[in-house]
């Protein structure tokens, strides 16, 4: 089979290649060339979000899947299926679940709630907002999709995921980075609400492992969205109390709340996994009808905390989470809310 990879191989898209090549398709990888590729692959130098570039590199190309990593918007979707003669075969697009934050309907989302009225727009520049744009952008990019697919009779199909957890993450978000960092240099840690905040997440090789799966089905028909992610839920303190077990320590957890980190000027967005924009994707449709074998936490945090502290500069942060620069007021907040706490 012959595919193509639109997106490079960083957290998601290098072990879609490996899995790809391992199930015996002939991959095209289309990227700007900043990663290295594994050797079975042909290459496009190209940026995907160039039209220019991605018509010279894909015009009069015919392919059996394309599998896009890097589709934010509908334009984007739009100049992907205006370039001339390029035949993408059947084509699969990482979504997200924050298509269903910017809906009024409450997590754990299943499908079908991506039909739910959309929120009101936040107020411009805040972090809500960004959240919002984002969402909405991926909505957009979803309907086209369709749209586009639908005009030229092609099989397309948009995988949902939430937050992506690989072992090299360490080289490119750092979000669990930031929490391994502060458990490790031995001070209390900050756990916003107590660390009650519900948390599901996406594991890349599962996300990988299912394209392969459905590049294998006969039909997507009735497949025009799927929810991929891990199958239970877990909580924030729960994530970073096994985070704390792979590392060997055992730090004091503070509870905070939001108010409290306004009051010492904390930024709230660099504290990974907590806020309202934290997408749960419900996948019980790709486990219980499609057969997905999707894993929980405890089946791959071991491997990723491991990757984030070996010597491979491909999966070892190059350096401290930008947020860190803040952990001198994180220590002296701990240490008043210490002082405040009522005797035992």
């Amino acid at each position: 089979m012959r595919t193509l990879l639109l997106g490079g191989t960083g957290l998601i898209g290098r072990p879609v290649c490996d899995a790809l090549i391992a199930a015996g398709h002939d991959v095209t990888v289309l990227s700007r060339g900043t990663r290295a590729v594994p050797e079975a692959t042909h290459v496009f130098n190209a940026d995907r979000h160039d039209p220019t570039a991605l018509r010279r590199a894909l015009e009069g190309q015919r392919f059996d899947l394309t599998v896009d990593l890097l589709a934010y918007d509908g334009a984007q979707v739009s100049q992907l299926f205006a370039v001339p003669r390029f035949s993408p075969g059947r084509l699969l697009m990482i979504s997200t679940g924050q298509v269903y934050l910017v809906t009024d309907r409450p997590p754990p989302h299943r499908e079908e709630d991506f039909d739910a009225p959309e929120i009101d727009e936040p107020e411009p520049e805040t972090r809500a907002w960004h959240n919002w744009k984002y969402g909405v952008g991926k909505r957009e990019a979803e309907r086209t999709l369709r749209r586009e697919a639908s005009a030229r009779a092609i099989e397309a199909m948009a995988l949902r995921v939430p937050v992506v957890q690989g072992e090299s993450d360490g080289a490119t978000t750092q979000r669990l980075w930031a929490w391994i960092e502060r458990i490790m240099d031995g001070g209390p840690v900050l756990l916003p609400d107590h660390g009650e905040q519900r948390l599901r997440f996406a594991y890349a090789k599962d996300i990988a492992d299912a394209i392969v799966s459905l590049s294998r089905r006969s039909s997507w028909e009735g497949l025009a969205a799927l929810n991929v992610a891990q199958p239970n839920e877990c909580t924030l303190r729960a994530l970073v109390e096994a985070i704390a077990r792979c590392v060997g320590r055992a730090p004091e957890w503070v509870p905070v709340s939001g108010e409290a980190l306004d009051s010492a000027g904390i930024p709230k967005d660099f504290i990974p996994y907590w806020g309202r924009y934290f997408s749960r994707p419900d996948p019980t449709r790709a486990i219980t009808q499609l057969g997905l074998a999707l894993h929980d936490e405890d089946a791959w945090l071991p491997s990723i905390v491991r990757a984030h502290l070996s010597d491979d500069p491909s999966t070892r942060p190059p350096r401290s989470h930008e947020g860190y620069v803040h952990r001198p007021s994180e220590l002296a907040l701990a240490a008043r809310l210490a002082q405040s706490r009522p005797a035992p």
